[in-house]
């Protein structure tokens, strides 16, 4: 059964819908293409590095994104081993590459530190649990969070805090889902999020969970909106979560997006990837939006795209509950709308997606009530928008659940 909630009622304001959701093809990565590459962000800063590129060979060059003059430039190379699948994150002005495998196939557990000020690599301790690569990472707070991934045919489901400040390594609890690789993360409100990748039955995932620092436990949520893949992508803005591209059980090259909305533990699919459908991307975000670059697409072309994601900003909400109601008949599969006051001549009646996109739009007149059928709504969260002829308006959210 579909349930439709109302969670709050807004207005009288010239609020507008303002929904970027797209993506912005910008200059090509500064590099030789590759995929399974890392990136992370410093201040205004982007950095890609590593990864393998075309002639098979794995990488450990690095480079810079200036993001206000759309520039590339090439940095001090990382001064481990070349490798692919690493991880990597940024805690304040440093950033930090660890693990994945290297050109012998040999799988790491050093971790280095990034001065971009210095522009110079530094080793750190290194990781004291099991060597491994495409393992996933995230940040709360000054900490770095660390697990999952592959030694050869063994998976790994261990989670690990990493401390830059005192430089040192402590296990914490177990991830709850099975043991994987190649699986997508991020963090949002000091919780961090793991999901999709593949089993060690060869299981594609699309289960998703969420880590609770205060209490160090895991708990189920809703699974990932899109196909059980493996190679997407985790990054995080604002308040809310994303996963994007990467091959399904189909093995199916993937440019969907999806964001996950961890308030409703809701997941709506936004804008897809520009270009083709491709794995193995690197990522980074700077100023609230979203850059994906490199990877390699279906044809086994390895990439030198960059995209930025400008992410939804939402819709303008103020509050005033004596102007309409909205009364929810679930049995019916029926919004009853009940207008009042002002709002009853030359009303036009618009629903939108989350995205921004307009799902119907309708011109009323002196009536009372109008009425809107759910039935074939899929689960989301949707903006009702009331606009009457002299330019008041009311946006009303409303989120669908099956």
């Amino acid at each position: 059964m579909k349930i439709f909630l109302i969670l709050f009622l807004s207005v009288l304001q010239f609020s507008i819908v303002d929904a970027q959701n797209s993506w912005l093809q910008k200059t090509n990565f500064g590099g030789i293409e590759r995929d399974d590459g890392v990136g992370f962000s410093i201040g205004n800063f982007g950095y890609v590095g590593t990864g393998r590129n075309p002639w098979f060979a794995v990488t450990k060059d690095f480079w810079k994104y200036d993001v206000t003059n759309d520039v590339w430039t090439q940095v001090a190379d990382l001064a481990g081993k070349e490798r692919q699948y690493a991880c990597a994150f940024n805690i304040g002005v440093k950033g930090y590459v660890l693990t994945g495998i290297d050109s012998g196939s040999i799988n790491l557990n050093d971790v280095w530190e990034y001065d971009a000020a210095l522009n110079s690599w530094t080793a750190k301790a290194n990781f004291p649990g099991h060597i491994r690569s495409a393992a996933i990472t995230f940040v709360i707070g000054n900490k770095g969070y660390f697990g999952t991934g592959r030694d050869g045919g063994l998976l790994l489901n261990d989670f690990w805090e990493y401390d830059a400040g005192n430089d040192s390594w402590l296990q914490k609890a177990d991830f709850a889902g099975s043991a994987r690789w190649l699986a997508a993360s991020f963090a949002v409100n000091n919780k961090g999020y793991i999901g999709t990748g593949v089993d060690s039955a060869n299981f594609f995932k699309n289960d998703f969970w969420e880590y609770d620092l205060s209490s160090d436990q895991w708990t189920q949520k809703a699974n990932f909106g899109g196909t059980a893949r493996q190679y997407a992508e985790g990054f995080s803005i604002q308040q809310n979560g994303y996963i994007c591209t990467g091959r399904d059980t189909n093995l199916n090259f993937k440019n969907d997006c999806w964001l996950y909305d961890p308030s409703n533990d809701l997941w709506t699919q936004v804008a897809s990837l520009g270009g083709v459908s491709r794995r193995g991307v690197s990522s980074f975000i700077v100023n609230n939006k979203a850059y994906i670059c490199t990877g390699i697409d279906s044809s086994f072309t390895r990439l030198n795209e960059l995209w930025e994601y400008s992410p939804i900003t939402g819709i303008a909400e103020y509050f005033d509950e004596n102007v309409i109601s909205i009364t929810v008949d679930q049995a019916n599969h029926q919004l009853l709308i009940n207008f009042k006051n002002i709002l009853r001549n030359n009303v036009t009646v618009a629903l939108y997606d989350i995205t921004g996109r307009s799902i119907s739009n309708t011109v009323i007149n002196h009536q009372s009530l109008f009425i809107i059928s759910t039935s074939q709504f899929k689960s989301g969260v949707y903006f009702l928008r009331f606009e009457n002829n002299i330019g008041q308006v009311i946006n009303k959210k409303c989120l669908m659940i099956d």
